[in-house]
């Protein structure tokens, strides 16, 4: 049997050939394909592993801290930090140290905006003449990326190097002759040698000055947890780090016992603001000895302009902490969340509330305003005062325990929910134009600074005394804790259960919201902002918005693409080596007749169609070993044992498994029926063209030799479809984070390298199915090539059974691929592209597969043809 086996195959050496090419192929292609899966799923594993590696793995916060957005669908707002104030107490806190699993609980407690102090001196000794010199300098700010434009007021400076200054009753005033004029901290005097009222420092020289109070987020953390967790005290630039030892002190001072805050102070406070001063100069400053007050002066000349950075204002004013020259007589303030109106899909319109400057009423300071201007323009949070009640007691000091860089904290990865989710994240709102918008002195605009001045948890505990401050949060002052859980390192199954078990355990032992947020990534969100009140227009901005568990679902989509596709491929090539033996075994039907007639029984014929296919998977596999190597080389996949050790028995396993439908049919079938002709004579004509004679020889009169060639013309369409449609549930289950995203771009090499290995199967298969028909259909053609037909009657009537097996195919396969996307509910586009690629499929596989055949058909004579294959 085997010698008749090897006999068969050779003397059907262009159909032994085709089978042969074609499971090498596929074989040969499905090791590549499983090599590149490897390289691809490691690769896309570490970037979801880089979502997985972030500071902390759960967020716990106070019960009704979700927004409503967040519940809905799963989002984080970035940034949030800043309107949390209080709702975990200590105990809490320890439940949730004590949980099993935790290794670091790192409180976070905000206490709240304070407005430092700071002023810009802008030096005018230069712009001073020889003689009355009446000096105007008009202030503005430039906020919101420069769209919005602060007026900030007018300030004056009158030189006189002849007048005189006296002061009385601790008010100073400029004698001019017979004029006197008053000296304020708007109108400043000049006599030449001292300047009224003296600009601080002492020692500035000749100067006007502007109070420019800056909003800056204190927060109480732990300091050992915070190292542990967030590397703070690696990012110490000066001085040193806080420790458990710094507590609020009491000090004494000039004016009495203090309590004094220790504190470790940003170097930079993010607030996206420039100021300028605009300089000119009266033409005529002799109207003020006429009686004309400042005011009232025209014709005035432009000297010059000077700006300078909030965030510089900032950094000259730390040097002045604990100098015992500033007392923190700021109220605190507490912003709300914005609340949003879902305008569709990723696209929110935040929400305008009304203005309330009451809020800025200082009762340490009576009547002073610390409102800015920036305070007036649209607000977009609620802003709660917390001013200090007891007057027995003076306002606090800060110690300036060291000072540290923001930027140096590491931070979830940038594939990750960091943007939002970080507690030192800076602030991201990307506008069209490339700017970004960033943090203004206002407190109540839409976009907040994180914590930039840390002090101990004791530190934040005395701002929520609420006999000391007004509506403080009392026991309740932590914000948040972050946690992370020993080993849950890895992402995966394990890791996120360990993950979820924990949170719920948390959350059984304190009430609070526990949220996983290892693994998030963040989806861009836009958002529309109304116009503002100094310039700036209605935006369309973007943010990152955190959305949770994208991760672990993307992983599980990874694992579900590979098996997917594998399955795909291995489909196609189980259908190339099962054509192979049908169509063998219709062709045979005869000769199996005569051995049934000879003594065989039908297992017989079985075992020697199984015998057949393994011969062709074992030289397909040989071949298959002998290309590879090379192949790898070109491709640069690691794939060298896989194609030594599996490539082999994966051409025997295809081969036969390929093989064993159409073994069993032969065994269905009778001597009489494999004796009988299944065609029926009958008179008919030819079709006016040869093309016409090639799409009915496919369509009516094979009948239903034509299903198998068909079937798997419309199986490498198919093909194609479904890994179109795979590709498109995987990007539909990576949905528009910043992670899926990136991965989808990662893994479109692996989907291109499928889809070329698909079609080439679909062309073999194809390739296959004409030719082994055209060999059946030989000694017809040589007759009606002796009746007259020329060979390009020959080559159209080829065309013509090509044509109807590509509508055909065609038309099946967009039908099956039509139903995998609505089962895979994809969208509409996907669903489009999906379909006219099953029906395009088959049209470029049957292209390459009747190129050969068209070219035996032109150069093959009609005596060659009757002598069959």
């Amino acid at each position: 049997m085997i010698r008749l086996a090897v006999r068969e195959l050779a003397s059907r050496r262009i159909a032994t050939s085709l089978a042969v090419v074609g499971v090498t192929t596929a074989v040969l292609g499905f090791a590549v394909l499983a090599a590149t899966s490897q390289t691809t799923s490691a690769v896309l594993t570490g970037d979801v592993a880089r979502t997985w590696g972030g500071p902390y793995q759960l967020l716990v916060r106070p019960e009704g801290a979700r927004s409503e957005l967040e519940q809905r669908e799963g989002l984080i707002r970035p940034n949030y930090f800043s309107g949390l104030v209080g709702g975990i107490t200590l105990q809490q806190l320890q439940r949730i140290k004590d949980t099993p699993g935790v290794d670091i609980a790192a409180p976070i407690a905000l206490v709240g905006f304070v407005q430092w102090p700071a002023s810009w001196a802008v030096g005018l000794g230069d712009d001073l003449g020889a003689g009355l010199t009446v000096l105007r300098i008009t202030y503005s700010a430039d906020g919101e990326a420069g769209l919005s434009h602060y007026p900030l007021g007018d300030q004056f400076l009158i030189a006189a190097p002849g007048g005189r200054l006296e002061s009385a009753a601790g008010r100073a005033s400029l004698h001019i002759g017979a004029s006197v004029i008053p000296c304020t901290q708007q109108v400043r005097c000049y006599d030449g040698t001292t300047l009224a009222p003296p600009v601080l420092p002492v020692g500035s020289g000749v100067a006007s000055v502007v109070a420019f109070g800056l909003p800056i987020v204190v927060a109480g953390v732990d300091p050992t947890a915070e190292a542990a967790l967030a590397g703070l005290g690696q990012c110490v630039t000066s001085g040193r780090y806080l420790t458990d030892a710094d507590v609020p002190m009491l000090v004494s001072s000039p004016a009495g016992a203090q309590t004094a805050i220790p504190i470790l102070v940003s170097q930079s406070s993010f607030i996206d603001e420039s100021i300028h001063a605009h300089i000119s100069r009266a033409a005529d400053a002799a109207g003020l000895l006429r009686g004309l007050g400042v005011e009232q002066l025209t014709n005035w000349e432009s000297v010059g302009d000077r700006s300078a950075r909030a965030d510089e204002l900032y950094r000259s004013f730390i040097g002045a902490i604990g100098s015992g020259s500033f007392y923190n007589v700021s109220p605190v303030w507490s912003p709300g969340e914005v609340s949003y109106e879902s305008l569709g899909a990723d696209q929110l319109r935040a929400r305008v509330v009304g203005a309330d400057l009451s809020v800025f009423a200082n009762p340490l300071v009576p009547g002073a305003d610390l409102a800015p201007q920036e305070a007036r323009d649209v607000w977009f949070r609620q802003l709660v005062a917390r001013p200090q009640l007891r007057r027995q007691e003076l306002p606090n000091a800060w110690i300036r325990v060291g000072q540290y860089d923001p930027t140096c904290i590491p931070s979830f990865d940038a594939l990750a929910g960091g943007a939002g989710i970080d507690a030192y994240a800076l602030p991201a709102v990307d506008l069209p134009s490339g700017e970004r918008l960033g943090p203004t002195r206002s407190m109540a605009g839409y976009v907040n600074s994180p914590p930039l001045i840390m002090t101990t948890l004791s530190g934040a505990q005395w701002f929520a005394d609420p006999q000391r401050f007004q509506g403080a949060t009392g026991d309740a002052f932590i914000s948040a804790v972050r946690v992370r859980i020993a080993g849950t390192e890895e992402a995966g199954p394990a890791g996120y259960a360990r993950l979820a078990r924990a949170a719920a355990a948390i959350h059984d032992a304190t009430g609070l919201a526990v949220d996983i947020v290892v693994g998030s990534s963040p989806r861009p969100i836009s958002i529309e902002l109304p116009p503002g009140s100094f310039g700036r227009p209605a935006l369309s901005a973007r943010e990152g918005w955190a959305v949770q568990g994208v991760a672990y679902r993307f992983t599980r989509a990874v694992q579900a693409q590979d098996l997917a596709l594998f399955g795909v491929a291995l489909l196609g090539s189980l259908a190339l080596v099962a054509q192979t033996a049908f169509v063998s075994i219709r062709r045979r039907r005869p000769e199996f007749a005569v051995l049934r007639a000879l003594g065989w029984r039908a297992s017989d014929l079985a075992r020697l169609v199984l015998l057949e296919v393994l011969f062709v998977g074992l030289v397909s596999g040989l071949v298959a070993v002998v290309l590879g190597l090379p192949l790898i080389v070109l491709t640069a996949t690691d794939a060298s044992t896989l194609l030594i050790v599996g490539v082999l028995p994966l051409a025997l396993l295809v081969s036969v498994s390929g093989g064993i439908l159409p073994a069993f049919a032969v065994t269905r079938s009778t001597v009489a029926a494999s004796l009988t002709s299944a065609a029926h004579v009958r008179t008919s004509r030819l079709p006016p063209r040869p093309w016409r004679l090639g799409v009915d020889e496919t369509l009516i009169r094979s009948g239903s030799q034509s299903i198998v060639p068909i079937g798997v013309v419309a199986m490498s369409g198919a093909l194609v479809g479904a890994m179109i449609a795979i590709e498109a549930s995987f990007r539909g289950q990576l949905d528009t984070t910043v992670l899926g995203v990136y991965l989808a771009g990662r893994v479109q090499p692996f989907h291109l390298a499928v889809a070329t290995l698909t079609l080439v199967i679909g062309a073999l298969a194809a390739a296959q199915a004409i030719t082994l028909n055209y060999l059946e259909r030989q000694p017809e053609l040589a007759m009606l090539r002796a009746i007259g037909w020329r060979a390009v009657d020959v080559a159209a009537y080829v065309a013509g059974q090509a044509l109807a097996l590509a509508a055909l195919g065609g038309l099946v396969a967009a039908i099956l691929v039509g139903l995998i996307m609505l089962v895979l509910n994809t969208g509409s586009s996907a669903f489009l592209i999906a379909v006219f690629t099953a029906l395009l499929a088959p049209v470029v596989a049957i292209a390459l597969a009747v190129a050969g055949t068209l070219v035996h058909a032109f150069r093959i004579s009609p005596a060659a043809l009757l002598r069959g294959e």
